[in-house]
């Protein structure tokens, strides 16, 4: 009798710290951020990250590449790799006449200090109740059959923003580097742009931060 007792009394306290551990570890794992980082720690070498290539210009900010299947469901969108598919970035520096086009093979991302002339800038911020804050900007160069995205983002404005606590740096990052993909492709259409736009930011909320794709970059400070 006392065996069964005591038998009855230990299913009951694991079924007592099911029901409490279960709920809260389901709530944790299904969290935005940590869906996002789980599958870093599961995921195994790509031999697809060859194709893409990162660097950091920005003294005291590392750019690291963490899995290139987000990049590679984008690129494939905007058919980027086709022949011909991207303009002679002169095209948003007054050049005149037929643009020239070429084919491209690899994409390096590189986070400089400042971009000169942007072809592209991400704001948050209403303007209302939160500061309009630039913070990042894009431009593109060819080299040989290389489309080199460099993008700068303004660490310093994120101290005024209320919106960036979940990799915010990244999200900066890659919006702007994918914004400016799509302007690689020199289209030149207002009104396309703009929808082109507003989809890269609702795609990316619905496929990277729900965690269907890891976040493709990572940015972090050197510790001095």
């Amino acid at each position: 009798m006392y065996q069964s007792s005591r038998r009855v009394r230990i299913v009951a306290y694991v079924a007592l710290l099911a029901a409490i551990i279960f709920p809260l570890t389901l709530y944790i794992v299904r969290s935005p951020k940590v869906m996002t980082l789980l599958p870093v720690l599961m995921r195994t070498q790509s031999s697809r990250i060859s194709r893409y290539s990162v660097r950091s210009d920005v003294k005291g900010y590392t750019l690291s590449l963490v899995s290139p299947d987000y990049l590679d469901y984008t690129t494939a969108s905007l058919n980027i790799f086709t022949p011909n598919a991207v303009a002679d970035p002169q095209m948003y520096h007054g050049q005149k006449g037929a643009v020239k086009r070429t084919q491209i093979s690899h994409i390096k991302f590189v986070l400089v200090e400042e971009v000169d002339d942007p072809i592209t800038a991400i704001v948050e911020g209403d303007g209302q109740k939160i500061e309009m804050v630039v913070v990042s900007t894009g431009d593109y160069d060819i080299q040989d059959d290389t489309l080199v995205v460099r993008v700068a983002v303004q660490f310093s404005k994120f101290s005024l923003l209320m919106l960036t606590s979940k990799f915010g740096w990244e999200e900066a990052f890659l919006r702007c580097a994918i914004n400016t993909m799509y302007y690689a492709l020199g289209t030149a259409d207002p009104v396309a742009d703009q929808e082109k736009l507003v989809h890269i930011k609702k795609d990316m909320e619905k496929n990277v931060y729900s965690g269907l794709f890891v976040w493709p970059f990572r940015i972090t400070e050197k510790k001095i």
